[in-house]
């Protein structure tokens, strides 16, 4: 099970990985001014995801899916299921969240996914 420092470490990570990506697209200053900005309100949220949704129509397919991995662990870290395996339940391994910090599935229920997927080109 994941400590509160734990998941602060993996949150601190896949905030840098975010921020790395962006500034790979944007360059560093606007990067940091997108990803720091903080904008409140309605009016202000709508206008920060159209920006959002601009931001991540520049980025390469791979970038994107990152990032929306991304994404998808921090909106799992402020939820409380952060780590948790979303086929099983389970815990994911810390070994594994270490190297892939945006995983949603245990190693168990990873393989079991992979060989049920059909190979491409066949």
């Amino acid at each position: 099970m994941l400590t509160k420092e734990d998941i602060e470490k993996f949150k601190d990570r896949l905030l840098k990985e975010k921020l790395q990506i962006l500034s790979d697209v944007l360059g560093e200053e606007l990067a940091l001014k997108y990803f720091f900005s903080q904008v409140e309100g309605d009016i202000a949220d709508r206008a920060q995801d159209l920006y959002e949704n601009q931001v991540l129509a520049s980025l390469s397919g791979l970038q994107r899916e990152t990032i929306d991995k991304i994404n998808e662990a921090l909106r799992r870290i402020e939820e409380g299921t952060y780590g948790k395996c979303a086929s099983c339940g389970a815990d994911i391994e810390i070994e594994r969240l270490e190297a892939i910090p945006y995983a949603i599935l245990c190693s168990a229920c990873s393989k079991k996914e992979e060989k049920i997927k059909p190979v491409k080109g066949l």
